[in-house]
């Protein structure tokens, strides 16, 4: 199989931050004659792409109302699953997102999943949830509050449209829920404020001015100056350790229900402040680390038996580690997924070879906006690359549960340049780097980070909603 220089680009794929590097253990020159190993790498590559194309699952189509005969080998695949990761290589590729629309209803209505979860805020998400299940929020104010701009599109608005038809046939157990698991863009400020006046009135100017202060530090974070959001950590910790010892008083005085709620706010106020706190190369580990806790604080407060579908990016569900220049720097969600739902957890990466998609910049003046970028096909030896070799079209390929020789076993367990974008700012050099196989902008051990992969031959931009 073709060999790479050992040199590796690691993207973030944190949506407000991007671009790491790390270096991969150099690998030993070979010592075989240049045109024999050329052979071997050839024959390799032809075995490989052979099993990918004998393996695969067809996709019909990516739209949902498409039926689900092409999907029913997954029902042997997930059959002990719990929790289902579904990943994307890009935050605005179209094809992924109605594809993933088509996975939920498929898990929803051939395999009993009832929980969404995605890559967006929890507070925000309480909204989102709200209009799905037949609340008093309307659709507008609820796509407004999905957190971030690059799950405003069409494509996601078609699932949470399908998610409220769902539920308004659906039995009160029957029925889907939706909710966020990241820190981010939490909005707190007037939640929980509201909150404290009812249950603690004389706290109420103290829990105001803390958030005040983190307004102004969170702002110069952003723009470089972190020792303010630094300093606020212990006072955000000292509300938190407050609000756990009123447990009681605060119950008696809401529900249950309404307190575990505003402590979780709590929680998640601090989880944003120090992940915003950190130097860039060292905020992927708590991002990640985070993600996962709020995740498994959601699942741990579904009834036993619960299935879960799960939209972020490939990073964030892969059970693999977050590289560094020296060694892991910590663990993707979905590797903490893995240790506590052992076989329950199924990451399903998503990868394509060319195609557009899109992300947000930001202009000279400051303004934010939808970017389109397209590539063409995926340079040779890349995963991208292989996973386009057998000409099939669009496909599921499983890599737990399908045979696998001694060649296919290595090219599972070799590391590879994987294409892989995240949603804020794409560096110049993309088209480069995509075209260079061995340079694509991470790297990735499938036997390691991913249990199946979806791949897209060709992809479009996502569709932003119209304001």
């Amino acid at each position: 199989m073709r060999r790479h220089t050992n040199r590796f680009k690691s993207l973030s794929l944190s949506l407000t931050l991007l671009a790491a590097t790390g270096l991969l253990p150099a690998q030993a020159p070979s010592s075989q004659d240049p045109q024999a190993v050329t052979k071997e790498e050839r024959k390799s590559d032809e075995i490989v792409i052979e099993w990918l194309k004998k393996n695969a699952v067809s996709i019909k189509s990516v739209e949902a109302g498409n039926g689900f005969a092409d999907l029913q080998p997954l029902k042997r695949i997930l059959a002990d699953t719990r929790v289902v990761g579904l990943g994307e290589a890009t935050h605005g590729t179209r094809e992924f997102f109605q594809f993933k629309h088509r996975m939920v209803e498929f898990l929803v209505r051939e395999m009993n999943f009832n929980v969404f979860a995605i890559e967006a805020n929890y507070s925000g998400c309480l909204k989102v949830n709200d209009y799905v299940t037949g609340g008093k929020v309307g659709r507008a104010e609820a796509l407004q509050n999905l957190g971030f701009l690059v799950w405003e599109t069409e494509e996601v608005a078609a699932l949470v449209d399908w998610l409220r038809a769902y539920n308004q046939k659906a039995p009160p157990e029957g029925k889907v829920r939706f909710y966020g698991f990241d820190m981010q863009n939490m909005e707190v400020y007037d939640a929980l404020p509201e909150y404290i006046l009812r249950v603690a009135p004389e706290k109420t100017q103290d829990i105001t001015g803390t958030f005040t202060k983190f307004r102004a530090a969170k702002q110069a974070a952003y723009g470089g100056a972190r020792e303010g959001l630094k300093a606020l950590l212990p006072e955000v910790d000292k509300l938190i350790r407050d609000f756990v010892l009123q447990e009681a008083n605060f119950i008696h005085k809401t529900s249950r229900a309404e307190y575990e709620i505003n402590l979780h706010l709590l929680r998640l106020l601090f989880q944003d402040a120090d992940f915003c706190s950190r130097e860039f190369n060292e905020s992927f580990e708590p991002r990640d680390r985070y993600l996962a806790e709020n995740f498994l604080y959601l699942l741990n407060r579904e009834p036993a038996g619960t299935r879960v579908a799960v939209w972020a990016h490939n990073s964030h569900i892969s059970t693999g580690e977050i590289p560094g220049p020296d060694g892991a720097r910590g663990k993707w969600m979905g590797n903490y997924l893995r240790q506590k739902l052992s076989g329950g957890y199924y990451a399903l990466g998503f990868a394509f070879n060319e195609g557009s998609f899109q992300a947000t910049s930001t202009t000279a003046s400051g303004k934010t906006q939808f970017v389109e970028y397209t590539v063409g096909p995926a340079g040779e030896g890349s995963l991208n690359w292989y996973f386009a070799q057998p000409k099939i079209g669009n496909y599921i390929i499983d890599f737990q549960h399908t045979p696998k020789n001694e060649v296919v076993q290595q090219w599972l367990t070799t590391p590879r340049g994987f294409g892989s974008q995240g949603g804020y700012n794409i560096p110049a050099d993309y088209k480069e780097r995509w075209a260079d196989g061995g340079k694509t902008f991470q790297w990735a051990t499938l036997s390691k980070e991913y249990d199946g992969m979806v791949f897209i031959e060709r992809t479009t931009r996502a569709r932003p909603l119209s304001k």
